[in-house]
């Protein structure tokens, strides 16, 4: 009967990380190993919490001078569930993310943030559900451990699973933005962990009040009502952060990551990380200028693009300010090489030979005649890999996220940053 009961707690489990991976908005599946391991972490980490929760416990109970009756109290109960509980098991959710997923190159997407975030909650929410139904099972019957099992299904479980879910969308948001330079709001998971903490205390205290010793008359109810209305607003934020954060998938190493950061992966340029280390210095550092074919890369908004025309005199160069992202091929300034520099007379700077050696007679061609390969995509930047043929001898494998043609010892494409 206890495998029954060890099937009946991990039900839920399997049914909210099977809708999670259902929303993955990529083809690239997240490493099971590292998922696992995420999982496997948060569960043992219910030992950190119950550690914890024993010590605030302590604690309370000093600052009640130990009288049993004031800590079994409204207060006593709202204190050790919004201050103890609540903090101890969300801590142990995000510093699971924190320490073993965060600064990993496999979260390489926002929506990762909602994978390893769900594995991080259910991973601690399997455990712990595990005790309580073998706990009642044990005490009070097989039938008994089948009601908590399926009580805890509904209500428990899930609300870890939206706490970590909650902080892990905005993981993935906070990892985003520290490696595309946006300034603001770069932590946005700490405000997260306190709402989830607030929550999740509120839930516990509702859940408990009832067997206060000073609880009002019928408070049961109130309870009872309190804990469905915090679960439907729960399941309604789940499924909305899910969704959203599925349509809104953003790739976190992308082209500003290489072009101005030099693939360094710590954090940006100039800047230092969590202990105050410099982990790159700005001057040393070498704008990634080039993709597998040549081309010169878009750039991301706000930033500027040098273009170098290599044998022009005098080292001349033409600087644009940044624009789109991935760039517009219709326009110089977002991304793409001019094609309209003046020169003396209007004479076209493509028949002259200056830039690059072209003959003066054929290098320059009208709209009309197709001087290029029709497969290349201009916003893109990079051909279609089907239609590459390799070299005699050559070994050639592509990006899967952006279809760049890769040599046969690349682990990291150099335009998007996806890993091979």
């Amino acid at each position: 009967m206890n495998y029954a009961l060890i099937g009946i707690a991990l039900v839920p489990t399997i049914v909210i990380f099977s809708v999670v991976l259902k929303k993955t908005p990529t083809i690239k599946k997240e490493p099971f190993k590292r998922v696992a391991k995420v999982f496997i972490v948060s569960a043992l980490s219910t030992i950190i919490a119950a550690i914890l929760e024993y010590i605030g416990i302590i604690i309370l109970a000093i600052s009640y001078n130990s009288d049993a009756n004031k800590i079994l109290s409204m207060s006593g109960l709202f204190a050790l569930c919004v201050f103890i509980i609540g903090p101890a098991e969300e801590l142990c959710k995000y510093f699971t993310f924190k320490l073993t997923i965060f600064k990993n190159r496999d979260f390489d997407h926002t929506y990762d943030g909602i994978v390893y975030g769900a594995a991080a909650a259910l991973g601690f929410a399997t455990l712990e559900n595990i005790f309580y139904v073998l706990g009642n099972g044990s005490k009070s019957g097989a039938l008994m451990g089948a009601f908590t099992g399926i009580l805890r299904a509904a209500l428990s479980v899930p609300l870890h699973a939206f706490t970590g879910i909650f902080m892990g969308y905005y993981f993935g948001l906070s990892k985003y933005k520290k490696y595309n330079n946006i300034e603001s709001d770069k932590n946005p998971q700490r405000r997260a962990f306190f709402i989830s903490v607030l929550v999740h205390g509120l839930y516990d205290f509702l859940a408990l009040a009832s067997v206060a010793k000073d609880a009002p008359e019928s408070f049961e109810y109130v309870g009872i009502a309190g804990v469905i209305g915090i679960m439907i607003i729960v399941y309604m934020l789940m499924y909305k952060i899910i969704t959203k954060a599925s349509k809104e998938d953003l790739m976190i190493y992308n082209e500003y990551y290489y072009q101005h950061l030099n693939g360094h992966f710590q954090d940006m340029v100039g800047k230092t990380n969590e202990n105050g280390t410099v982990l790159v210095n700005p001057d040393n550092v070498q704008n990634f200028v080039t993709n597998a074919y040549g081309s010169q890369p878009n750039t991301m908004a706000g930033q500027p693009v040098v273009w170098q025309y290599g044998s022009i005199p005098n080292n001349t160069t033409d600087q644009q300010s940044g624009g789109y992202p991935y760039g517009n091929s219709q326009n110089a300034q977002f991304g793409y090489q001019p094609h309209n520099t003046q020169q003396p007379n209007n004479v076209n700077p493509y028949s002259q030979g200056q830039y690059g050696g072209y003959p003066a007679s054929n290098a320059y061609q009208s709209q009309n005649t197709v001087a290029y390969d029709q497969n290349y995509e201009p916003v893109r930047q990079t051909y279609t890999p089907s239609q590459i043929q390799p070299q005699p001898g050559e070994t050639v494998k592509f990006c899967n996220e952006c279809g760049n043609k890769l040599t046969s010892d690349t682990k990291f494409c150099p335009i998007c940053g996806h890993k091979i």
